[in-house]
């Protein structure tokens, strides 16, 4: 078995095109582990596969200092050679970044937030046999951008920023969003080349402004909204092309 840590830490310096000073992109740290096993229980396909876990700090000057932390998990477990399953988590938080809120006839507004994300998904495969295979496939993605700092700028026509006051009554850049995928599928391979899909997908989603509900409560709301379900069916089907001229070639002969 063999177990590794790994630390990676670089320091950008960029120019900056509206004045004289440079912003700093500062201590990018980045530790994974990682675990290299010869059980045949566990499934290995390249570098990717043999990742659990990434975790990183990084620090933006531009304006004031912008920082980012990021969390991703992801262990993988084959059961056997016909049961594969994967979990991933990835965690990120974003303080005091800017982005876009709105714009009018001659003003275009910028606001500083803070956005929290996290993304959980699970994927499932078994394999009955070569030609027939169920896969299920789970995933919840929250994030909000919380702009309670109160901190807002016009944009310059020099691509500087100014400071302003900015009113949220009317337009309330605050965002909560939410949304839960569920797939379960029927692969079917019954001739070269053609292949049989049954899906069944169900969907719950909601956005709102409330951006200071922490992650349960918002899942709990997510859940008050309506389940929407689709089933389909989809066939394709491998038509040889030499096979049909020889059937009319002997047609017309």
């Amino acid at each position: 078995d063999f177990e590794g840590l790994m630390v990676h830490v670089a320091a950008d310096v960029l120019d900056d095109r509206t004045d004289d000073r440079p912003h700093y992109t500062l201590a990018v740290v980045i530790m994974q582990w990682q675990r290299e096993v010869c059980d045949p229980h566990h499934f290995v396909r390249g570098p990717f596969a043999e990742r659990y876990a990434d975790v990183g700090y990084r620090k933006h000057f531009e304006g004031g200092p912008q920082r980012q932390f990021f969390f991703d998990f992801e262990p993988r477990y084959r059961f056997s050679d016909n049961f594969l399953l994967i979990f991933s988590s990835d965690i990120s938080l974003r303080n005091n970044t800017f982005g876009w809120i709105d714009s009018n006839d001659t003003d275009i507004f910028f606001g500083q937030r803070d956005i929290t994300s996290i993304e959980n998904q699970i994927s499932a495969g078994y394999n009955f046999d070569p030609y027939k295979a169920i896969d299920l496939s789970f995933r919840n993605f929250w994030s909000v951008a919380d702009y309670s700092d109160d901190i807002f700028w016009t944009l310059n026509d020099d691509g500087t920023r100014t400071r302003v006051a900015y009113d949220i009554t009317e337009n309330d850049p605050n965002r909560n969003f939410n949304i839960w995928n569920l797939d379960l599928s029927f692969r079917w391979r019954f001739a070269p080349g053609s292949e049989a899909i049954l899906l069944y997908r169900n969907r719950i989603f909601k956005q709102d402004e409330q951006s200071t509900l922490d992650y349960g409560e918002s899942l709990s709301n997510l859940f008050n909204e309506p389940l929407q379900h689709t089933l389909s069916l989809r066939v394709t089907y491998f038509i040889d092309y030499n096979n049909i001229k020889d059937v009319f070639s002997r047609k017309n002969g």
